[in-house]
């Protein structure tokens, strides 16, 4: 998945106006237990007793997109399937990266065009059920119409995903990532003489190495999301954390690397970090290291990474993998390393961060579930979504996927994992023949080297009171803090001092104070 502290980048909504097959439906309850997982076997289709006389079509949003060239022939292929087994079929939507907390939001607001979300706390799961935008699942209806789920996810998934003991998520088998990794140039390294850098706050070497000697490759090409995440203005906080409200923009922060939930303010807490990190990304800036269009570049750094303009690419474990299978197919010595020694270890396993959930407008929640149910669980529509068509997208070779033959990394049509099918289960997701070994070697220490709690588990910030405040702040923070992030800034003390002053301007130190008072009631409590 993407992400992480994600992007925050402004772009427009997407169309609202196709045919669903839900419209008025269930509304959100408070009360009951969480639901325990079910002993039911699952069998080849759902076990539940909805009338299936009729065919349906749903359709599904998903995060990020654009369709791939193969996208089509892919859901056909499912559809024929589910069509088989459940007599439904699906399309799909994505919700652009851009903007997409508000543009998520306002897909769900209108009631309409919308069936099965993608769903996940840091796209406001538990904000969204307070707002009635998702169709509870009672436990009799999980058991009916998801047998493979509740086979599949233990009691403690279903927990975490609960709002006041109720369920509106069906929930994802859990994978251990990291955040904040990077590819580097293994090649290029020996090429020069140069040693491996640990992460950002050596890498500097590698990237004079590249701007004195390699004309066609800018060392940082990346847009406005590798600025936002992967710069080193976050460098020097010496933690992982991640934001406390939705978005990330109000400044207000946790660490998710201690085990007690702690409300960290940007303007405190992180101040003497920040301005540290935005004086190392304007040094960056000024020597030339990073694209000066960056803010406004279409192309992201993996993107440049695999076509040879870009000395590093960022994502996590999960999402670098097929720009790493490009990149050796390039010829490149692609390098998995982390941005930092405290981001180099997996997260903490999260039932609540990938999965989908039933609009409440759904007419045919039942027939949705069922479908979900199929999606997420069924092994043979799973390994489709995420691998594509065998023969067509890969071949099977002692238990990996290779290419078939003439297929490339550049003219393969399909990836799941770029088309937003996260939330099929581990087994689905083949192991690619193409992966670098040091790549592979990564991602078992991740796997293996991660952190076993969650801090903010079962946490909720309510925000009705703060709701301006946060929406103000949130634009001061897209407005102002990329130009830091970057290093195109004159001065970065003096372009901290106004944005800090423009925060506290607009009601910062409320939020901050308003939060760390729910965060305080929640511990007491734990």
């Amino acid at each position: 998945m993407k992400k992480k502290l994600l992007s925050l980048a402004l772009a427009g909504m997407m169309s609202l106006s196709l045919l669903s097959g839900c419209g008025n439906g269930g509304t959100p309850s408070t009360s009951g237990e969480a639901p325990p997982a079910s002993n039911q076997p699952a069998g080849d289709t759902p076990a539940g007793s909805a009338d299936i006389s009729d065919s349906v079509d749903f359709v599904i949003y998903l995060m990020g997109g654009p369709e791939s060239v193969g996208m089509p022939d892919v859901v056909n292929e499912a559809n024929k399937i589910l069509k088989e087994k459940i007599n439904a079929t699906f399309s799909i939507q994505y919700i652009d990266w851009s903007d997409f907390q508000s543009t998520y939001a306002s897909v769900l607001a209108a009631g309409v065009g919308a069936d099965i979300m993608y769903s996940a706390d840091w796209l406001s799961y538990f904000q969204h059920i307070e707002m009635g935008g998702f169709y509870e699942m009672p436990p009799e209806m999980l058991d009916a119409y998801a047998p493979r789920a509740r086979t599949s996810i233990p009691e403690i998934g279903w927990k975490d995903v609960s709002f006041n003991g109720a369920v509106y998520m069906v929930p994802a088998e859990p994978t251990i990532a990291a955040n904040n990794y990077m590819l580097l140039r293994g090649d290029i390294i020996q090429k020069y003489g140069l040693d491996t850098p640990t992460g950002l706050a050596d890498i500097e070497p590698y990237f004079q190495a590249i701007k004195d000697n390699e004309p066609d490759i800018v060392p940082f090409n990346g847009n406005q999301d590798d600025v936002r995440q992967c710069t080193p203005f976050w460098l020097y906080i010496g933690h992982t954390f991640n934001g406390l409200l939705p978005g990330g923009g109000t400044g207000t922060y946790y660490y998710t690397d201690e085990p007690v939930l702690k409300n960290l303010g940007m303007l405190t807490d992180f101040e003497d970090a920040l301005i540290k990190g935005a004086k190392m990304a304007k040094d960056w800036y000024d020597k030339g290291y990073v694209n000066p269009a960056a803010l406004s570049a279409p192309s992201s750094a993996s993107d440049n990474f695999v076509n040879g303009r870009s000395g590093i690419a960022f994502g996590n474990t999960i999402s670098l993998e097929p720009y790493a299978i490009k990149a050796a197919a390039a010829g490149y010595e692609p390098l998995l390393i982390p941005t930092d020694s405290w981001n180099a270890r997996g997260m903490a396993p999260s039932y609540a961060g990938n999965g989908f959930s039933i609009t409440a407008s759904c007419k045919e929640p039942e027939r949705a579930l069922m479908m979900i149910d199929m999606i997420m669980f069924d092994e043979e529509v799973s390994t489709l979504l995420y691998n594509g068509i065998e023969g067509v997208n890969y071949v099977l070779q002692d238990g990996k996927k290779s290419l078939p033959s003439g297929v490339t990394p550049d003219t393969n049509t399909y990836s799941g994992e770029a088309q937003g099918f996260w939330m099929v289960p581990n087994a689905a997701r083949l192991l690619d023949a193409g992966l670098p070994e040091q790549y592979v070697a990564q991602v078992a220490f991740v796997q293996n080297n991660y952190n076993t709690f969650n801090p903010r588990a079962g946490f909720t910030a309510v925000t009705d009171e703060i709701a301006t405040e946060v929406a103000n702040l949130t634009a001061l923070f897209n407005e102002l803090i990329p130009p830091m992030q970057v290093g195109a800034v004159a001065d970065a003390d003096a372009a901290w001092d106004n944005f800090k002053q423009q925060m506290l301007a607009a009601g910062w130190q409320k939020v901050f104070d308003t939060v760390t008072e729910q965060v305080e009631a929640f511990n007491a409590g734990q």
